[in-house]
């Protein structure tokens, strides 16, 4: 994946894991289901948007994503529960989401893989 791609990927992910978990706080949802439901709306959409672009899709290949979008999820929801701004709030957690995503490519982080025996 080419490095434009990859920070636009990134950038997406972003934007539409704290837009999930978000609006999901505002249908009350409970904070483990808007974080839940954000990484759910993330994962989603770029599977969909891959799919039709007819590239396998970045979650499959890196488990590193998954993460990065419960984690800015995590955050956003985490910060307007504090009682943050919503703007504050979408900030930190797509900046969380997309320097955790851009450094694990970059260092090519890896989750661990379970050795069952």
């Amino acid at each position: 994946m080419s490095a434009d791609r990859w920070t636009l990927d990134a950038a997406a992910l972003s934007l539409i894991c704290v837009a999930g978990g978000l609006k999901a706080l505002d249908r009350r949802a409970s904070v483990v289901t808007a974080v839940i439901l954000g990484g759910i709306s993330a994962l989603g959409g770029g599977i969909m948007r891959d799919a039709m672009l007819t590239h396998v899709p970045a979650a499959l290949h890196s488990d590193v994503c998954v993460v990065a979008v419960l984690a800015g999820a995590a955050v956003a929801v985490a910060c307007v529960k504090l009682g943050r701004f919503r703007a504050q709030a979408m900030a930190v957690g797509m900046a969380a989401c997309f320097v955790l995503r851009i450094v694990a490519g970059w260092q090519h982080w890896y989750l661990p893989i379970p050795h069952l025996s």
